[in-house]
């Protein structure tokens, strides 16, 4: 299985995560996400489905509940899903 996508969403709700910002050059280092609720709840449904988000240094893929269950239902193996509530830096890496 392969997957691929090219859509962003600058949905990082800049106040509640813990973020450091390099002003040199407008990056965000992430060691916590929340997203923004209200950024989000503008967006159908359809179109925020599997996404990453704007303006980070990281390249991780969020995923709609709705995609993690289609995941689960195959039994697929080599994939590894974090709530987003639960991710702190380095989580990735535990087993």
């Amino acid at each position: 299985m392969l997957l691929n996508f090219f859509g962003t969403l600058d949905c990082l709700d800049i106040d509640k995560s813990e973020i450091y910002i390099d002003d040199d050059d407008d990056e965000r280092t992430v060691k916590r996400f929340y997203l923004s609720q209200n950024v989000l709840d503008n967006i159908e449904e359809e179109k925020r489905l599997i996404f990453s988000i704007a303006k980070t240094d990281h390249n991780y893929t969020f995923v709609h509940q709705k995609i993690k269950n289609l995941f689960d239902e195959a039994n697929a193996t080599g994939v590894k899903f974090i709530k987003v509530s639960e991710y702190k830096s380095g989580s990735e890496y535990d087993q």
